[in-house]
């Protein structure tokens, strides 16, 4: 049976780090992304508690993904 060689993830981002000069960072979406979901987050928490909270949190963060992506 042949064995599949899995791609090192990490010496790839530290060759990308070595051109650039730069440490890779994660896109702006992303941070946007989070800011919307904490923040629905919070407003879920404070209308319905920690359930509220969390299923409102991840329901925006797909859909603001699934809109910005």
């Amino acid at each position: 049976m042949a064995s599949v060689r899995r791609r090192d993830r990490s010496s790839t981002s530290q060759r990308e780090e070595q051109l650039s000069g730069q440490p890779s960072r994660l896109p702006l979406r992303w941070a946007v992304i989070g800011i919307l979901a904490l923040t629905a987050g919070i407003i879920g928490f404070a209308a319905g508690g920690p359930v509220a909270a969390i299923t409102t949190a991840v329901a925006v963060a797909l859909g603001a993904h699934q809109m910005i992506a």
